[in-house]
């Protein structure tokens, strides 16, 4: 929880139906009794990795498990772009 009371730091509970940026919002402090508004804001974060099959390199097809296993049967998908195939279990070149 990131909210405090702005009049005496006092953690508070954000509403558990308050989602929407750029409204504000009101919340009464339980420790002073204070009324005050705060607003949400939410954070985009980025992460990268290499990808060598999207580089001329092969793929690292990996067996995808799940249940029920006849949906995941001879499924797998590339660990590093995530591309899904289906590949007979005896072909060769693949990870399980």
């Amino acid at each position: 929880m990131d909210l405090e009371c702005p009049y005496c730091e006092y953690p508070v509970q954000p509403g558990e139906e308050d989602r929407e940026e750029d409204i504000p919002y009101e919340r009464e402090c339980p420790h002073c009794d204070m009324v005050f508004t705060y607003y949400i804001n939410y954070t985009i974060n980025y992460t990268s990795q290499k990808a060598p099959c999207l580089n001329g390199e092969e793929h690292d097809f990996q067996k995808i498990k799940g249940y029920p296993e006849e949906f995941f049967r001879n499924k797998y998908r590339c660990s590093y772009c995530e591309q899904e195939v289906v590949i007979k279990e005896d072909d060769i070149g693949v990870n399980s």
